[in-house]
């Protein structure tokens, strides 16, 4: 992206200074004039440069530019209406809700289809150490074949 070089700046864009260099000069340039016009901004709220221009396609200028013109303009509006319009704090509180009624109604579930019945008393107690050494044998009469 090549900034256009000004006639006041040909001292320092001579041929001899590397393309590099130049360029990030008219950066630097470039921020100093921004910082510059949003100190006169602040300075004089009321004043035509920090009122909104008329929107307006220029004669010659591409759509592309136009529009990246525009957005650029109403940026800092567009943000400020968003952040007032939802916080990050109710956000979070909805989410927090959301999730608290989702575990509600999964326990809920769970109570209706077991009964509400947990198999706690169920588990084996094994002590430290324990070793089964072989499965369970269990002693049950045999089934009689002739039937």
């Amino acid at each position: 992206m090549d900034l256009p070089v000004s006639k006041e700046d040909s001292n320092v864009r001579d041929g001899d200074t590397p393309k590099g260099f130049a360029r990030l000069f008219r950066f630097k340039e470039m921020a100093l004039k921004r910082q510059q016009e949003k100190k006169q901004a602040k300075m004089n709220p009321n004043s035509e440069t920090n009122a909104k221009k008329n929107i307006t396609i220029q004669p010659g200028e591409k759509l592309k530019d136009f529009v990246q013109r525009v957005e650029q303009e109403y940026q800092n509006d567009m943000t400020t209406a968003y952040k007032t319009s939802k916080t990050v704090s109710e956000s979070k509180k909805r989410n927090r809700e959301k999730r608290k009624q989702k575990k509600l109604s999964k326990l809920q579930k769970e109570k209706e289809l077991y009964g509400g019945r947990d198999f706690d008393d169920l588990k084996d107690k094994v002590k430290f150490g324990e070793v089964a050494d072989a499965p369970p044998i269990f002693n049950v009469g045999r089934k009689d074949k002739t039937g």
